[in-house]
C-alpha cells in the first residue's frame, strides 16, 4: 500500500487521545502483506502515537496505543522467536524466586538512578 493509500484509509481513523482525524498524521509503514498494513502514527494535532491495521477493504482499522518508536518496532519484528527451550529454561531460572519483590527491588534501583541523575545535571559545571 502507497502512502497515498493510506492516507485515505486514515481519513476515517481518529486518534486514541484527540479525537482528531489521523488522515494528516506522520506515518510509517512498519509491515505490509496482501492481507494488511501495520503503520504507526503520530497524530499532527496532540503528537500520540500508535500503530493502526489497516486491511485492504478498509475494515479492521484498530488503533493500538504503543509507546514504542517505529524503529523498536521493526527490531521487534525481525527478531527470532523465542523457542519452547527458552521459555522452559527461563521457568526453571525464575522458580523459587518472588517476581513481585525482584521487580520492587528493580523499580527502587531505577528510581534511585533517576534521583542521581537529575542531582548531576542540577548540579553547578
Amino acid at each position: 500500500m502507497n502512502e497515498t493509500g493510506v492516507r485515505t484509509k486514515l481519513e476515517k481513523v481518529s486518534c486514541y487521545k484527540c479525537g482528531a482525524s489521523l488522515e494528516e498524521a506522520s506515518t510509517l509503514i512498519i509491515t505490509e502483506n496482501p492481507f494488511a498494513s501495520v503503520v504507526h502514527t503520530t497524530c499532527s494535532e496532540c503528537s500520540s502515537q500508535s500503530m493502526v491495521t489497516i486491511t485492504p477493504s478498509g475494515a479492521g482499522i484498530v488503533p493500538l496505543v504503543s509507546d514504542l518508536e517505529p524503529e523498536e518496532v521493526k527490531r521487534f519484528l525481525k527478531m527470532d522467536l523465542i523457542s519452547y527451550d527458552e521459555i522452559l529454561e527461563l521457568h526453571k531460572e525464575l522458580k523459587g524466586i518472588d517476581v513481585c519483590k525482584l521487580m520492587q527491588k528493580k523499580e527502587k534501583s531505577s528510581v534511585k538512578r533517576s534521583k542521581e541523575s537529575e542531582q548531576i545535571e542540577k548540579s553547578p559545571q
